[in-house]
C-alpha cells in the first residue's frame, strides 16, 4: 500500500494494487492447498519463490514507473502463488507434536497468527519509514519464502509425501498412520470422521456436511470482523482521535491471546466441536452489544471480550478439522476457510467503509446484525460437526 501510494500519489491505485493481490491469494487458495496436499514439500517451496519473485517484481515496477494496470497485473500473480504456509503447518501438528500436544500446537498456530495479524503491520510500517517502502516489500518478501523452506524442511524430516505427512501410494496419497488422535482422542490414519468420507473424491467439500457448516459459519463471521476492522478507526476519527483507531483492534487481539493460550491447554475442557461452537456463539453475541459503543474505550471493551472468543473459537476449528477430513486434504481444507473468511473480510469491510461514511454508528449496526447469525448457524447445525 505504501509503496504504490508514494509511487502514485494515489490512495485509490493502492487500493487497487492490494485488492488484487487479495483477490488472487483468496481465489486460488484451494488450488494451491489440494497442490500442496497431492506433491507435498516440493510444491510449498515452489510456491514460496514464485510468490517472492512476484514481490520482488512489484517493487522492480513500482521504482520503474509501471502503469497502474501492469502493476495491478503483477501484484494478482504474485497473490495467487502466495504459499499456504499457515495451513501446511497447521497440517504438520499432529505429528509433530503428538497426541497429547495437539492441541497446544494448534493453539500456538492461532497465537502466531495473532501476533502476526498486529505485529505484521507495525514491522512493515517501520521498515518502511525507516529504509523506504520499496526496501521494505524487498525484505517483507524474504519472510513468506523462509517460513516456506522451514515447514518443507520439517515435513521432509518426518518422512511424509506430503505436506501433512501422507505417504505415496500408487497415484495417490494415503494419510499417515502416526496421527495419534490429536487431543480429542481419535486414532490412527483419519478417513475424514463422520461426515468427511466424501473428501476422497470430489476434495473436501463434497459429502462433507461438516466441512461445508464450517465453511458458512466462517463466511458469515467473516463479514462482522471485516466490519469491525473499518468501524474501529472510523470511530475514532468521528470522535477526533484518529490515533487512536488501532486501539480496539489490539484489544480485540489481546482478547484472543489470552483465549488461545487458556484453549491450549491440556486441561481445557470440551471436545473441538463444542468449543468451536461455543467461540462462534461467545463471539456473535459480544459483537451484538457492539451497536451500544459510542467511544473508543467502550469498543475496545467490546472487542476485548469478542476477542476471547474468536480465540477459543480458533483454536477448537483448526483440531476441529483433523476430524471432520482425512490427512490427505488436510491443507486444502484450511485454504477453503481462509478464503470463505477473506471474501466475508472483504464484503463486510466494503459494506462497512459505505455505512460509516455518513456515521459510523450505522457500521455498527451492520457489526451487530450479522455477527449472531454466524453463531447461531454454528449452533443450529452443531450436529454435522461430530466426527
Amino acid at each position: 500500500m505504501l509503496l504504490v501510494e508514494a509511487r502514485t500519489g494515489s490512495f485509490a491505485a493502492a487500493g487497487a494494487v492490494v485488492g488484487a493481490f487479495s483477490c488472487g491469494a483468496g481465489a486460488l487458495a484451494p488450488l494451491r492447498g489440494r497442490l500442496v496436499d497431492r506433491r507435498g514439500p516440493r510444491a510449498l517451496r515452489l510456491f514460496a519463490c514464485a510468490h517472492c519473485a512476484g514481490l520482488l517484481i512489484l517493487v522492480g515496477a513500482c521504482v520503474r514507473g509501471w502503469p497502474l494496470g501492469a502493476l495491478v497485473g503483477v501484484a494478482a500473480g504474485a497473490g495467487a502463488v502466495a504459499p499456504p504456509l499457515i495451513a501446511s503447518a497447521r497440517a504438520l501438528w499432529p505429528r509433530v507434536a503428538g497426541a497429547r500436544l495437539t492441541r497446544t500446537g494448534h493453539a500456538a498456530n492461532a497465537l502466531l497468527g495473532d501476533l502476526g495479524t498486529v505485529l505484521g503491520p507495525s514491522a512493515a510500517a517501520g521498515l518502511a519509514v525507516l529504509a523506504g517502502p520499496a526496501l521494505a516489500l524487498a525484505l517483507m518478501a524474504l519472510g513468506p519464502l523462509l517460513g516456506a523452506f522451514v515447514v518443507a524442511a520439517l515435513a521432509d524430516a518426518m518422512g511424509g509425501g506430503g505436506a501433512a505427512g501422507g505417504v505415496r501410494t500408487g497415484g495417490g496419497e494415503a494419510g499417515g498412520g502416526g496421527r495419534g488422535g490429536g487431543a480429542a482422542g481419535a486414532g490412527g490414519a483419519r478417513g475424514g470422521g463422520a461426515s468427511g468420507g466424501g473428501a476422497a473424491g470430489g476434495g473436501v467439500l463434497r459429502g462433507n456436511a461438516g466441512m461445508r457448516t464450517v465453511l458458512a459459519c466462517e463466511a458469515v463471521l467473516g463479514v462482522a470482523l471485516g466490519g469491525v476492522e473499518v468501524v474501529a478507526p472510523a470511530l475514532a476519527g468521528d470522535v477526533g482521535r484518529p490515533e487512536l483507531g488501532a486501539v480496539p483492534l489490539a484489544a480485540f487481539a489481546a482478547g484472543s491471546v489470552v483465549s488461545s493460550l487458556w484453549s491450549g491447554r491440556g486441561r481445557a475442557v470440551g471436545t473441538p466441536q463444542r468449543r468451536y461452537v461455543a467461540g462462534a456463539v461467545l463471539l456473535g453475541l459480544v459483537l451484538a452489544t457492539s451497536v451500544a459503543a459510542r467511544s473508543v474505550a467502550s469498543l475496545s471493551l467490546v472487542l476485548a471480550a469478542a476477542g476471547a472468543g474468536y480465540g477459543l473459537h480458533n483454536v477448537g476449528l483448526l483440531e476441529l478439522l483433523d476430524e471432520l477430513v482425512p490427512e490427505r486434504n488436510a491443507v486444502e481444507a484450511l485454504t477453503w476457510l481462509t478464503t470463505a473468511g477473506g471474501l466475508g473480510l472483504a464484503l463486510g469491510a466494503t459494506a462497512a467503509g459505505a455505512l460509516a461514511a455518513s456515521d459510523p454508528t450505522d457500521a455498527l449496526v451492520l457489526v451487530a446484525a450479522v455477527a449472531p447469525l454466524g453463531a447461531l448457524l454454528a449452533l443450529r447445525r452443531r450436529g454435522t460437526l461430530a466426527a
